[in-house]
């Protein structure tokens, strides 16, 4: 054997078993594990969720979903041409002990906040608002177990423009 394959040869079986135990959740194939095993995954990672919004009042998603202390890098892209006065969106994930349409009435009364609570009250996170063309970017981390409601607190918008922040 070749001096020069020789080193090689006895340390590719350790850089092998090396790289192997670095999984992530985007790597592994996810049937083989159990489900402590993705959980365990799925805490470490960041996730990132991309939300599309347009010039029509609606989401792309109704639901999302993350664990509990996860990182959430939360993107809300606005598709349309109109500008923020006329159709701004925003996506605001509102705290469970909140009644979302109260919320909503409170967050309308704010426009100079951009139709948000100034003080945060209700709030677990929200985006800028933002018009056609636009994208606004927010990272947190996920509150405790339980179901959120999101929705665009733009005044009107709530009623077609919301879903679930489901943490697991």
């Amino acid at each position: 054997m070749s001096k020069i394959f020789y080193p090689f040869f006895l340390v590719f079986p350790l850089i092998l078993g090396l790289t192997s135990c670095n999984v992530t959740a985007d790597q592994s194939n996810l049937s083989e594990l159990d489900d402590a095993a993705i959980e365990k995954l799925s805490k470490q990672d960041t996730i990132k969720v991309d939300v599309l919004t347009g010039d029509q009042m609606k989401f792309n998603l109704n639901e999302i979903d993350v664990w509990a202390g996860q990182v959430v890098e939360l993107t809300l892209h606005h598709q349309g041409t109109m500008s923020k006065q006329e159709m701004g969106h925003n996506l605001v994930i509102i705290d469970n002990k909140e009644k979302t349409s109260d919320f909503a009435r409170e967050a309308s009364q704010e426009m100079l906040n951009d139709y948000v609570p100034k003080d945060g009250k209700g709030m677990i996170a929200h985006t800028e608002m933002i018009g056609g063309g636009q994208k606004s970017t927010v990272i947190f981390n996920a509150p405790a177990k339980g179901d959120y409601d999101f929705i665009c607190s733009f005044p009107g918008h709530f009623q077609t423009m919301s879903g679930i922040f489901r943490v697991k």
